[in-house]
């Protein structure tokens, strides 16, 4: 695949796949075996992996919407500058649903080979999220 390829690919995983909930569309564009690389405490290896790691947000936060700021591609790598804006619905890691609106900003990093990502670099702002659910103090 060409670089603006793959970008349209990320780019169809951030608003299509997570916003619009369309989790039929991973075989298209994850491979089965995908490396997942995250500071998220659930099982992530595999297309599977990956669905549940996007389950796992939706659940604690079934409104969800990403604003891309920036895709980034060189040679197999696509990264990733954007922001999640949500509204927290649901529990998340033992929090009750709050209705806050969060903003998490992010740069992911999506390895492709074969016109599909085979490794992932979940990096969101992790920290900012917690305090914005009240989870631990803000500065």
């Amino acid at each position: 695949m060409s670089l603006a390829e793959n970008k349209r690919a990320v780019e169809r995983i951030h608003l299509e796949v997570n916003d619009q909930d369309r989790y039929d569309l991973l075989a298209e564009l994850v491979a089965e075996d995908m490396v997942i690389h995250s500071p998220v405490p659930v099982p992530l290896q595999g297309r599977e992996g990956f669905q549940t790691l996007l389950g796992f947000f939706r659940a604690s936060f079934p409104v969800q919407r990403t604003a891309i700021h920036a895709l980034i591609a060189e040679g197999e790598l696509v990264a990733s500058h954007h922001s999640h804006h949500a509204t927290h619905g649901g529990d998340f890691l033992g929090l009750p649903a709050t209705g806050r609106e969060i903003v998490v900003d992010g740069v992911e990093v999506f390895r492709f080979a074969d016109g599909k990502v085979v490794e992932f670099w979940h990096n969101d702002d992790m920290l900012s999220l917690f305090q914005q659910l009240g989870l631990v103090p803000a500065q």
